[in-house]
């Protein structure tokens, strides 16, 4: 398998999230918070008391 160039991923995210949103993590690469990665995917993402994550679509 494969991993993306991680330049070429920050020019997708740029495409869909405002750079307004981005940032710069401690280790130097770029950051977008998954809440609005999830935004603009139409999706949405609920904890249950467990602690698990489940993403599903946010018209459902």
């Amino acid at each position: 398998m494969k991993l993306p160039d991680q330049k070429e991923v920050h020019g997708a995210v740029q495409s869909i999230i405002p750079s307004s949103q981005h940032y710069i993590g401690k280790n130097g690469k770029p950051m977008v918070p998954l809440a609005s990665v999830l935004r603009q995917l139409n999706l949405k993402a609920i904890q249950d008391k467990q602690g698990q994550i489940t993403i599903s679509h946010a018209g459902n």
